[in-house]
């Protein structure tokens, strides 16, 4: 009986060895919506890529490099017969949006054989009696966003020849633009789609980009951080417009694109810098949990039954790819979304390099079946360009120092002097110790800083994490230091007035002066920003830091910021 018994016993765990077995694989071959996504508000625990990809951003199969997908994108251009025009008469904005970043590739290769094919191609392809640039060709006097922002190809060009005949012509369209702004500052141009927030904002920060004048750089700032206000949503999504709730792939492609090229040439310390940047976080978070499977994003970005869309998908890559590189998305997460719908675009390609799956122009619409059915055009320049924008943001390295180097000129005209500020805490970069944080005593680590600019009145100090899952959230807001002032000990009191007359504002835990570092989950950064002012604020202490910010425009003379990091064990 027992070596039966034993028979039976061992039959019954090899069936249910093999039961187990069999459910486990089906689970694992089970589909599942963003099974493999990681959680947008854990650094690095998910997802990981190699050490390689990490480096260079992105593992290129073959032929899928920057450089050979930017020469097929635009000899793909230059084979077209027609141009893209409104009322077969004047330039598309998408036909201007190719063309100014074809221009911008062969500047980052060096490629002088496709710049001298552009040049006949746009400029006396047809004869002198045809010229593209002629402006009876190229602008329409009709003064609306679509037309206008036609203005970034010729500034494009002047920063590529130093022709001023082009200067001339995108600074026409870029101060036409607000020849006749609205009372609360706007452009006349404002209609609140969320197209227009690169039809305007982009034009503006190339018109900065050209000619150092800080007004276009204000006037884009302006615009931008009014529509996000206005427009974004809780999710970090935007409707296409207020009348219509739907979110549109492509409508969300111009906000984040938009988002993207402000804050690559905004001044560090520009007010609305951080106001923007944290319309950028939200949206990227968002934007994260809605990549599909295949690396691509859909028509209606929330929608998992719509069709995957190429020209949407272009966008946002472009937008975190400039993210990873400046360093304002952090985590493994985002370089893994953009391998995905790099290689997923690149699939999308045929072999004339025409991008498939591009929904064709849209209005608003009033219901789901409205966008659903949209047509689909093969090869349309509304996803060519945008890919090739993420070509040249994968070839321009130097871009993210350029951005890092350049601070705001002031309202007469100065430039703001680098105020070096350290902590014998914590190196630039390192580890903040725990004793600064909730799992330490929660005190202000000690901060030293040199020489403040001639003519300082009072200092200010804010302390931020850019990458909390909510959005910037402000650990220490203090103004109204002395200028002799070179530094503050650790463990400052949280008075609202200090003996040295300074006042302490409200950090977002709701309390006054310093809140230590609290992150959720993975690594955050910890910003300790120093402005030197040449002005003594008229501030109650308690303010927020959006109130400081407000207040201390056109006030900053000298800046300096001290980067430390933390993560809870």
């Amino acid at each position: 009986m027992v070596p039966h018994f034993r028979k039976r016993f061992f039959a019954f765990l090899l069936l249910l060895f093999a039961f187990t077995n069999f459910f486990a694989l089906s689970a694992s071959a089970r589909p599942v919506r963003n099974s493999t996504m990681p959680n947008p508000n854990t650094s690095g625990q998910k997802g990981k890529i190699s050490n390689g990809a990490s480096e260079k951003l992105i593992n290129y199969k073959k032929d899928q490099t920057p450089t050979k997908m930017g020469v097929r994108l635009v000899e793909n251009l230059l084979g077209r017969k027609d141009y893209m025009l409104y009322s077969k008469k004047w330039f598309h904005y998408a036909e201007a949006c190719i063309a100014y970043s074809a221009y911008r590739f062969v500047g980052l290769t060096g490629n002088k054989e496709l710049l001298a094919e552009l040049d006949k191609h746009y400029n006396s392809r047809s004869g002198r009696s045809n010229r593209m640039f002629d402006k009876d060709k190229l602008i329409s006097y009709r003064q609306h966003v679509d037309q206008s922002v036609i203005g970034i190809l010729p500034l494009e060009i002047f920063m590529q020849t130093d022709d001023k005949k082009f200067l001339e012509m995108g600074l026409f369209l870029a101060d036409r633009q607000w020849q006749e702004p609205r009372e609360d500052g706007l452009t006349s141009e404002t209609r609140w789609w969320i197209d227009d927030m690169y039809m305007v904002g982009m034009l503006q920060m190339q018109a900065y980009r050209a000619t150092g004048e800080i007004k276009y750089a204000d006037r884009a700032a302006i615009q931008i951080a009014a529509y996000l206000k206005k427009l974004q949503q809780p999710s970090g999504l935007f409707f296409h417009e207020l009348e219509s709730s739907f979110f549109w792939g492509r409508g969300n492609g111009w906000v984040a694109s938009a988002l993207t090229e402000v804050l690559k040439s905004l001044p560090q310390d520009h007010p609305k810098r951080e106001e923007i940047m944290e319309g950028y976080l939200k949206m990227m978070v968002a934007l994260l949990k809605y990549q599909s499977e295949n690396g691509m994003w859909r028509q209606l970005i929330d929608y998992q039954y719509s069709w995957a869309e190429s020209s949407c998908t272009a966008m946002f890559t472009y937008a975190m790819i400039a993210g990873v590189k400046h360093g304002w998305l952090q985590g493994d997460e985002y370089r893994l979304a953009v391998q995905k719908s790099w290689d997923a675009l690149c699939a999308h390609l045929d072999k004339e390099a025409n991008l498939r799956e591009i929904c064709a122009g849209t209005g608003q619409g009033s219901s789901i079946e409205y966008y659903l059915k949209r047509p689909r055009v093969l090869g349309d320049l509304h996803g060519q360009g945008p890919l090739l924008w993420c070509v040249c943001e994968l070839l321009d390295t130097n871009s993210a120092i350029r951005a890092a180097k350049k601070t705001r000129q002031d309202k007469k005209g100065g430039n703001t002097m680098e105020i070096e500020i350290a902590s014998t805490a914590f190196a630039e970069g390192g580890m903040i110790p725990p004793k600064y944080t909730c799992d330490g005593q929660d005190i202000s680590p000690p901060l030293q800083w040199d020489a403040v600019p001639e003519g300082t009145k009072s200092i200010a100090l804010i302390s931020d994490d850019p990458d909390a899952p909510v959005g910037t959230w402000v650990h220490w807001v203090i103004f109204g230091l002395p200028a002799e002032t070179r530094g503050l000990e650790e463990n400052i009191p949280p008075d609202k007035t200090l003996p040295n007359g300074a006042k302490q504002g409200t950090n977002d835990f709701g309390r006054i002066g310093y809140g230590g570092p609290c992150p959720p989950s993975g690594t955050h950064r910890y910003f300790f920003k120093i402005y030197a002012l040449d002005t003594e604020l008229d501030l109650a202490a308690g303010v927020r830091k959006r109130e400081l910010l407000k207040a201390m425009e056109g006030h900053i003379i000298g800046q300096g910021q001290l980067i430390g990091k933390y993560k809870r064990q």
